[in-house]
């Protein structure tokens, strides 16, 4: 075996590569900046440790000491081939996991370069590193990725029998095989997982796997062609082209990359307008979650989306996912259903803003904070494993929360930049607007009903009344006539139903009256203190308490207060009757101010609604015969919509009912 290559009379022979090489380290240093993968990055520091190759090489005699350059000139070649491994290994765009690879691979060859250098004689150390340097890569091929059993025990053959290859042409032909073999092994081993990561037949992958295949071939030779008689060396440029052909190959490559991202990119705007044209033709938002979730998977740089709606009397609830174990989704959906809209809102608020709207939150502690009541940290978003999803509310019109996009695995942190998050806003604003205009078209669509419903009920009121007057009148001179006590009777019962029948048409008309109200600036601690005061007699003598929390001052209103105080007695009607059956008799009422609307919340303790979101529809009641025909809240729900304000029904855990009643503060 001869000595290895050196040519250190003639040190300018190498000075061509020394000045290519650096103009292409300049070149990827300049892609690396506008490419900020793992892969570029590898790139730029294998053609680094290139040209400090040929650099050492082109130093006068004398002016390093001898040994020292000789190990740089040695490590340089075989840490330049794990660095190119590297680039295309799946381990490139994670940091730290690709950091500890990197320096595993690297401190056996460095060790194996300065062996060589100072010229040890103990074989066995040289053992010792080319098996470090195989296990270090079988162990980061191995740890962290799932594979099937049959491709990890492939895997795992496949670099044991070249590792023992390995020692048994060092243990046969001496130590300065090894130095030819590793950065054979490195490149050849490049070539074949440049190929499968990029999985596409194109000029640049072609052009680099075969320049790797190349390179590869020309460190094979001393080991394999000794007779040849113009052997690769140091001071040969002939046998260097297959780096010129490797590094033209890798600038086609990033090119083709361009070209396919250019495309993608425009592909992904057209799939996040199609989403926009799609909610604003009127589609019927939950559905759509789910294509909504799978799009951004593929136009954003996040992997894992999930989409949480609110629902009137469930809370917030998952309506689209992509991206995520079912286990993973499982205890995501366990920590946002602990959440009430108020309380996320208010954690949002507090959290550190990432976006124009977007926040960063760790959501399982967000969801543990809902819990306990404490306040969820806010850690930076950064690429070294911060845990925890990227939190899009979804506001409406009114500023109240509708929904929470939550995204989260980004393929490259680096890339969760500005022009990423807007993208996402933008949208997340129209997914807002769509729940919004579904929620006020089924409030029209009840509005339409009532409007219909009460047309019908004016002319029926009006066209029983008459009929029912001359009942009752000619019922009243039979009684006045009559002594037999049967007969008597009857027509007590004729009398009290015909009542009956005429305070409801009497509750049908007022249903279907549309007088113009009496609107006025009011207090409403005094309307509401009298209300309670009325009805919290009525309600002690069945047993059931009445609790008020009334804020200390709340800002005037302009309502007809006649109406606004049959709503308020209809709600606490309902409340009191809610309860009668309860093992726990209680009505609370609660009042607060925020955000320019007055809050008024009328809890019970009782069963909850069957159906929440029909509690406003006419004639819907959950009451036995004969104590309500259902109009209450419809009645509310219209004097309510006609002041400008708002009402809500939703049911409380475990059990209970809530009707919120919103007002526009004067």
């Amino acid at each position: 075996m001869s000595s290895l290559p050196r040519n250190m009379s003639n040190h300018l022979v190498g000075l061509p590569s020394v000045l290519v090489l650096g103009f292409l380290v300049a070149i990827f240093f300049s892609l690396q900046r506008r490419h900020t993968s793992g892969q570029e990055r590898y790139w730029l520091i294998g053609w680094g440790l290139m040209f400090l190759h040929f650099l050492a090489d082109t130093l006068p005699p004398g002016l390093v000491n001898g040994h020292l350059q000789e190990a740089i000139l040695l490590s340089t070649v075989q840490l330049a081939g794990a660095a190119f491994l590297m680039s295309v290994s799946w381990r490139s765009g994670q940091d730290w996991p690709s950091r500890g690879l990197g320096l595993a691979l690297a401190l056996p060859l460095l060790a194996y370069a300065a062996l060589l250098a100072w010229q040890v004689q103990h074989r066995w150390l040289f053992l010792v590193c080319i098996a470090a340097f195989f296990l270090a890569g079988a162990a980061g091929e191995l740890f962290g990725r799932t594979r099937s059993r049959f491709k990890t025990s492939l895997q795992w053959a496949g670099i044991a029998l070249l590792g023992i290859w390995t020692l048994l042409e060092i243990q046969q032909r001496g130590t300065e095989a090894g130095f030819w073999l590793l950065p054979a092994i490195e490149f050849a081993a490049a070539a074949v997982l440049f190929w499968r990561r990029f999985s596409r037949i194109s000029p640049g992958v072609i052009t680099v796997s075969l320049g790797f295949l190349a390179w590869a071939s020309v460190w094979a030779v001393p080991v394999f062609l000794p007779w040849l008689p113009d052997r690769p060396g140091f001071s040969s440029e002939f046998w260097h082209f297959p780096y010129l052909i490797v590094a033209f190959g890798m600038i086609v490559v990033l090119v083709e990359d361009e070209s396919q991202g250019a495309q993608a990119a425009k592909k992904h705007l057209r799939q996040l307008a199609d989403i926009t044209s799609g909610l604003l033709s009127g589609v019927e938002v939950k559905p759509y979650c789910r294509h909504i979730a799978q799009v951004f998977t593929k136009a954003t740089t996040f992997l894992r989306v999930a989409i949480f709606l609110q629902e009137q009397d469930e809370g917030l609830l998952l309506a689209g996912h992509s991206g995520w174990a079912e286990g993973e989704l499982t205890a995501l959906e366990a920590a946002v259903a602990q959440l009430t809209p108020a309380r996320a809102e208010e954690l949002i608020r507090e959290a550190r803003r990432t976006g124009r709207i977007a926040v960063f939150l760790d959501f399982a502690a967000l969801g543990q904070a809902a819990v306990t009541g404490g306040h969820a940290p806010a850690p930076a978003l950064t690429g070294g494993g911060a845990h925890g999803e990227l939190v899009v509310p979804l506001h409406s019109s009114r500023g109240g929360l509708v929904g929470l996009i939550l995204l989260d695995q980004p393929r490259d942190p680096r890339h969760v930049n500005v022009e990423e998050l807007s993208k996402i806003e933008m949208l997340a604003m129209d997914i807002a607007v769509a729940v919004n205009n579904a929620a006020m078209q089924r409030q029209l669509l009840l509005n339409e009903k009532l409007a219909s419903i009460g047309q019908l009920v004016r002319g029926v009121a009006h066209e029983m009344n008459n009929p029912l007057t001359s009942v009752l009148g000619y019922a009243e001179l039979l009684a006045d006539r009559s002594r037999e006590p049967e007969l008597q009777h009857g027509l007590e019962v004729i009398l009290r139903e015909g009542q009956r029948m005429k305070r409801i048409l009497g509750n049908l008309s007022r249903f279907a009256q549309q007088e113009r109200p009496d609107r006025r600036l009011l207090d409403l601690r005094p309307l509401l203190r009298d209300v309670l005061g009325e009805k919290t007699q009525e309600a002690q003598a069945q047993g059931i308490e009445v609790v008020s929390d009334l804020a200390p001052e709340l800002p005037p209103v302009v309502f007809d207060e006649r109406q606004l105080r049959q709503v308020f007695s209809n709600v606490l009607n309902n409340a009191i009757d809610a309860v009668q059956e309860a093992g726990e008799k209680r009505v609370t009422v609660i009042a607060r101010a925020n955000n320019g609307h007055v809050i008024l919340s009328f809890l019970d303790t009782g069963p909850g609604f069957s159906e929440p979101s029909r509690v406003f529809d006419p004639f819907f009641t959950t009451k036995s015969p004969g104590k309500g025909v259902g109009l209450g809240l419809s009645i509310c729900y219209g004097v309510l919509k006609q002041h400008g304000g708002n009402i809500a029904a939703t049911n409380l855990e475990p059990r209970g009912a809530c009707i919120t009643i919103e007002l526009p503060c004067a």
